[in-house]
């Protein structure tokens, strides 16, 4: 059999741990085959009926960040079989270890760790944390792994969440960081 990988594209990006994996197989002795996703050299389905020269979809979930390769190899009804070309794709993980110091002259300084696949970041920042944050970020791109709001002691709460880019990848941290200001009335004891 002949082996066609169709989606996802070759160096393919996304956040998403969860895929749709599409392909079709054409071979001249069967109507039926019987095809096995493998990624990163690891069997992921077992047999999947794939009828001849007939695209065949499957979801593969829980899928680990990094950089993946996914084939698909299918045997028709005489045991003959045939593996597709490798396909390169990357799931791309929100930035870790974000943090959030105060800074002697009122500046807010964030940092994270290295993620050596992301192209960039985004940062995203709210006063009002029960609205949320907008959908376009604040501050993009940045190519460093810290950034110092200068601007924090504008306003007495200010939020702040961050976000890996990789091509139209974006990864959103579920950690949101902020600042509250708020005054010791006289009389308070810490």
């Amino acid at each position: 059999p002949q082996v066609n990988l169709m989606s996802p594209v070759d160096n393919f990006n996304t956040s998403n741990r969860t895929l749709l994996l599409s392909w079709n197989a054409i071979d001249k002795t069967t109507s039926a085959l019987a095809c096995q996703v493998y990624i990163n050299e690891v069997n992921w389905t077992g047999n999947i009926s794939t009828q001849n020269n007939t695209e065949t979809n499957t979801t593969i979930s829980d899928i680990p960040y990094g950089e993946n390769e996914w084939k698909v190899v299918c045997f028709n009804q005489y045991e003959l079989s045939n593996f597709s070309i490798e396909r390169q794709f990357v799931v791309l993980s929100p930035p870790e270890n974000f943090s959030i110091e105060l800074l002697d002259n009122g500046s807010i300084f964030l940092n994270w760790s290295n993620l050596t696949l992301a192209d960039s970041y985004e940062l995203y920042f709210t006063t009002n944390y029960s609205s949320g944050f907008l959908e376009s970020p604040d501050v993009s791109p940045i190519y460093s792994l810290n950034y110092t709001d200068d601007d924090a002691d504008a306003s007495d709460m200010k939020f702040y969440q961050i976000a890996s880019i990789r091509g139209d990848a974006k990864a959103l941290s579920s950690l949101h960081l902020g600042k509250y200001d708020a005054p010791l009335y006289t009389g308070f004891n810490l």
